[in-house]
């Protein structure tokens, strides 16, 4: 799984050319896609802490959305509590990201110890709630009401709130009546192949239903 995977490839030395495909070929196909079916959700990626603090990150991201000509509303970079908190420039770098146009996301959140008054005033657009908290909220009092914090913070601050971890209807039902905004997890899908995104995306009235082939 990505647990190891992302460890192992940071020791080895070759996250960082995983990283610029990963974000090369991510936007080539959110741009592919948007081309033949219309725009399609945001894509999202997760920097790792590494890739958030590499020097040459906001000239890679301005590279792969220039090569693919993906307009930069539709990518979300998403940065954990945890990266944020771990580099000193992270609010700067933030706002870097923030200048080129696209969305960020601050994920985990929950995990970490990221004040107030520092989420205050990060420019950012969303938040995740760690799938810690809502994956017990169905039994767990304590969780469902730090969710139910988040969310009413979330509309305090013209923030979306995506829930994470999302596995069951339980969690989902509640999730609704708290007001979230979104949420991902495999009650929704399982990993996709990048074949089978737009026919799940048409299933799901994201996208038309492509035309017949005659």
């Amino acid at each position: 799984g990505t647990d190891q995977i992302t460890p192992l490839a940071e020791t080895i030395g070759v996250m960082g050319q995983i990283s610029d495909w990963m974000l090369q070929q991510g936007c080539r196909f959110a741009h592919n896609l948007s081309a033949e079916h219309g725009p399609p959700p945001a894509l999202a990626i997760t920097l790792t802490e590494r890739e958030f603090a590499r020097p040459d990150l906001i000239d890679r991201v301005a590279a792969s959305l220039d090569d693919a000509g993906l307009d930069r509303k539709r990518l979300q970079l998403e940065i954990t509590e945890r990266a944020l908190m771990r580099f000193r420039q992270g609010p700067a770098r933030i706002r870097q990201l923030k200048a080129l146009g696209l969305r960020v996301a601050l994920d985990n959140f929950g995990s970490g110890h990221v004040s107030l008054s520092a989420l205050a005033a990060l420019p950012i657009d969303a938040l995740k709630i760690d799938r810690q908290f809502s994956q017990i909220m169905g039994s767990d009092a304590v969780s469902q009401r730090f969710c139910a914090a988040v969310i009413a913070l979330g509309r305090e601050l013209g923030l979306t709130v995506i829930a994470k971890g999302i596995e069951n209807p339980v969690q989902h039902a509640l999730l609704v009546e708290l007001g979230c905004d979104a949420g991902q997890g495999l009650l929704f899908s399982q990993p996709l192949a990048p074949g089978e995104i737009p026919a799940f995306l048409a299933s799901q009235g994201n996208l038309p239903q492509p035309s017949p082939v005659a």
